[in-house]
């Protein structure tokens, strides 16, 4: 008889641990999430025709080594870059921008 499980929550904690415990053929898996959608925090959106991230900040493998093991896992490729901060306020009269 198969195992019943309920993953609760679809960010990315969520799924990973479903995919994970999808590999059990002896289990029935069900995830359940409130949201309208799954990935948590992990969202994008369209401005002015340019896609825009708007989840996690960081991703590297310091901050996200599991994330990065199940990327590699999956397949999915992350492509490397620096990490820059900027502001810019009143009109652009104040503007300020870290170093990479």
């Amino acid at each position: 008889e198969k195992q019943r499980v309920a993953v609760i929550g679809a960010g990315v904690a969520g799924l990973g641990a479903a995919w994970h415990l999808a590999e059990d053929a002896g289990i029935d898996l069900v995830v359940y999430e409130k949201g309208a959608q799954a990935g948590g925090h992990a969202n994008t959106v369209v401005v002015d025709g340019t896609p825009v991230d708007t989840g996690f900040m960081v991703f590297n493998p310091r901050t996200y080594p599991n994330m990065l093991a199940l990327f590699e896992k999956l397949g999915v490729e992350a492509e490397d870059t620096c990490m820059s901060f900027s502001v810019s306020l009143d009109e652009g009269r104040l503007e300020w921008q870290s170093d990479a």
